[in-house]
């Protein structure tokens, strides 16, 4: 059953109370003032417990002044935390108190001695251990160090040799730009050369020809006799030169024709031939330069093959045929030493024509 404390008459907890061995009167610990006490009390001191109100009674003594000491008034009183808990007050519950008050002293106990070993227990053999396995983890940071110093020189290193590969880098991208723009400006001089020459060559041929033909009418002069000149860029100023060199002189009978194609093969410079008149006479004279810009030597053997002999181009074929008629037959095909070098002619045949590795 459970009782009530005798001073604030509430319900005493299950365990935490005392009883007073004069007035038999029950007390919660903190009524009774010894919440502290009452964990470090045995079962003995807890049967020979006594409420303030008896260690407060008078004692007789022979003089006759009874002694009364106002306890009270230096007790301090807390509030207390109620907490709904069975009470039977009966020695056995103090006993099972203290029981379970000394089992977990003795797991304290047993919690400290794990956690704090003996340190008298440390021998000289273990603390030489430590020693060396701190010289131990010196030297492997000191030897990482070693280690981060040389990855980063070696990073600086590369970073250097990658800015200086750049410099030579953009230095080359500005050379070749420029020598580039130069090829461009000189191919546009020479195209323009060309196709000026080009037209002075046909406003002489047909003023030549309107020529001859008022003098054929009139005074019967000879026509004049004319040079095509058909090729790639070895023959750039080759038809300046002839201008220049039979200009003003008695022979100047010759009225020149130049189509040059830059960077041209074989088969895109044969495709010019139909500017070859029908009508040309045995004086007249073609110069073709192929070769130099093919790659494939037999590619070139059969594109002349088939412009010079087996494609019948109309023009060609009436020149070829004119040749013939009178005798005048070509016979000699040069060829570049850029393209074929001496002997080597020997090894491409052209059916009715022998070659000649440079003219």
């Amino acid at each position: 059953m459970t009782g009530k404390c005798g001073k604030c008459s509430k319900q005493l907890p299950r365990k935490q109370f005392l009883i007073c061995t004069s007035c038999n009167t029950s007390y919660d610990i903190d009524c009774a003032g010894a919440e502290k006490r009452f964990f470090l009390m045995n079962d003995e001191h807890k049967r020979r417990w006594k409420c303030v109100s008896c260690c407060t009674k008078p004692h007789s003594s022979s003089s006759g002044i009874a002694a009364s000491t106002p306890y009270d008034e230096h007790v301090a009183i807390r509030n207390k935390c109620v907490v709904n808990i069975s009470t039977s007050n009966s020695f056995e519950s103090l006993a099972d108190n203290s029981l379970a008050d000394e089992d977990d002293a003795d797991n304290c106990n047993t919690t400290l001695n794990r956690s704090c070993p003996e340190l008298s227990t440390i021998t000289a053999y273990d603390l030489e251990e430590l020693k060396q396995k701190i010289l131990n983890l010196q030297s492997r940071l000191v030897i990482a160090e070693k280690e981060i110093e040389n990855l980063l020189q070696e990073n600086t290193n590369l970073t250097d040799k990658i800015a200086a590969r750049e410099a030579k880098i953009n230095q080359l991208k500005q050379i070749c730009s420029s020598s580039i723009k130069q090829r461009k400006k000189r191919k546009e001089i020479y195209e323009s050369r060309s196709s000026s020459v080009v037209n002075q060559s046909f406003e002489g041929i047909n003023a030549g020809n309107s020529e001859n033909k008022e003098n054929l009418a009139e005074t019967n002069q000879p026509k004049k006799r004319n040079i095509f000149i058909l090729g790639d860029q070895q023959m750039r100023g080759l038809a300046i030169k002839i201008l220049e060199y039979r200009y003003g002189k008695y022979n100047d009978v010759y009225n020149v024709t130049s189509i040059i194609k830059s960077q041209a093969q074989s088969r895109d410079i044969m495709t010019n031939f139909n500017v070859i008149p029908e009508n040309m006479n045995e004086d007249d004279v073609i110069i073709l330069s192929v070769g130099s810009n093919d790659n494939d030597p037999y590619l070139l053997y059969g594109n002349v093959c088939n412009f010079l002999v087996i494609y019948k181009n109309y023009y060609l074929k009436a020149a070829l045929e004119e040749f013939k008629d009178k005798k005048l037959d070509i016979q000699v095909l040069c060829l570049s030493e850029t393209f074929i070098q001496s002997g080597d002619e020997v090894n491409l045949k052209i059916p009715n024509y022998k070659l000649a590795a440079y003219c």
